[in-house]
């Protein structure tokens, strides 16, 4: 890539924020995207502007972006949110080497020409040919966060100099509304979780749990359920002392996690008791992955800092829900169908957890009316 001179200002703007000539219109329609952009509920929403939105509602041919993560703790939010569906148009760096080759520094509003394959590395997938790139560096209390790349066609060329600010200000929205998003998901991830084991917490769970039927109920699909508790958990407690026993739920819940899919959902129900909820699982299919929670609990060996060991296992109740058809039930019934089967659904994977615990733990226990 090679820095460029600048672009004709007024194309420049009416692409990017649909601006008529005056820059009194151009700062007013920075400040309504701007808006637009605080408006978005979620990080999901937010990359949803950025990397859709953008190219239809300001007539770009593409935009990309990426994001510094240096403590990776950015990767681990993107995977629990499961966003994967932007492909490589967003990315998440660990170094500011890429930012580096891309920006002729310091960082500041550019524009380059660009080569076929430095085209495809910042426009991966894009239908059309790209020729020049506008780069606004993200940057928060002068610290790049990351960069929004934003392809246009190279005779749109130059001089932007009289609307840098506006772009300056365009970039520094994103900057602050990315931000902002990613400390609020975040926050909302940390209230909805369990401190001590990582998973889901009893709050997440009863808001998921009816959003999870519900969906079931839409799609046709089983969901089943697994009620978890450690045995002899207070033993533990008792025997080892707390500090031992909370590794020891640290180490089954990492455990239970590791054994579930993608798609289901772990939280910690209270005390020694996990729960996990199977979208689209029969009773009958939930029976190998319960067996494969028991088996791998029961392989676990804990070292105490008195050299002992703890060798926990777990009892397992099982249950399931079949969805009725919504013809049956009829629309108005949906919401008390729901608060229903929420209930029944957790009580049967307790009761059969219990009977699993009266016939000598660490065995499953389906349930059956």
């Amino acid at each position: 890539m090679s820095p460029k001179s600048p672009i004709d200002p007024n194309l420049i703007m009416q692409r990017l924020l649909g601006s008529p000539q005056k820059g009194e219109a151009i700062w007013h329609n920075s400040q309504r995207l701007g808006l637009k952009l605080m408006e978005a509920e979620s990080f999901s929403a937010l990359l949803d502007e950025l990397l859709h939105n953008t190219v239809a509602h300001f007539d770009i041919l593409a935009s990309s972006l990426f994001l510094l993560d240096e403590q990776y703790s950015l990767l681990e939010l993107v995977d629990i949110l499961h966003i994967e569906n932007y492909g490589n148009r967003f990315q998440i760096r660990h170094s500011d080497t890429f930012a580096k080759a891309l920006y002729s520094m310091p960082y500041d509003v550019s524009t380059q020409s660009l080569n076929t394959l430095s085209a495809a590395r910042l426009f991966p997938g894009a239908q059309v040919a790209i020729d020049c790139v506008l780069l606004l560096p993200l940057m928060r209390r002068d610290k790049l966060i990351g960069s929004l790349q934003l392809a246009i066609h190279e005779k749109d060329q130059p001089d932007i100099e009289k609307y840098m600010e506006a772009l300056q200000y365009f970039a520094s929205v994103v900057s602050i509304c990315l931000e902002d998003n990613i400390n609020r998901e975040f926050l909302r991830l940390q209230s909805r979780t369990d401190m001590l084991t990582q998973v889901h917490n009893r709050v997440c769970f009863s808001e998921e749990l009816p959003l999870i039927l519900e969906r079931a109920l839409r799609n046709q699909q089983t969901v089943s359920c697994c009620f978890i508790d450690i045995d002899y958990f207070k033993t533990i407690n008792d025997v080892h002392g707390h500090q031992m026993g909370d590794l020891c739920l640290r180490d089954v819940a990492r455990t239970l996690y590791d054994q579930l899919r993608k798609t289901d959902f772990l939280a910690r129900y209270g005390g020694e008791e996990f729960v996990a909820l199977l979208p689209g699982c029969t009773q009958l299919d939930a029976q190998p992955i319960a067996e494969r929670i028991r088996f791998a609990v029961e392989c676990l060996s804990i070292t105490t800092t008195q050299d002992n060991v703890i060798l926990p296992t777990v009892s397992i109740g099982l249950s399931a829900w079949e969805p009725p058809s919504i013809a049956d039930i009829g629309i108005d019934a949906i919401a008390e169908t729901i608060n229903m089967a929420s209930y029944q659904l957790i009580e049967q994977a307790d009761n059969a957890m219990y009977r699993a615990k009266d016939q000598g733990r660490n065995c499953i226990i389906n349930f059956s009316h």
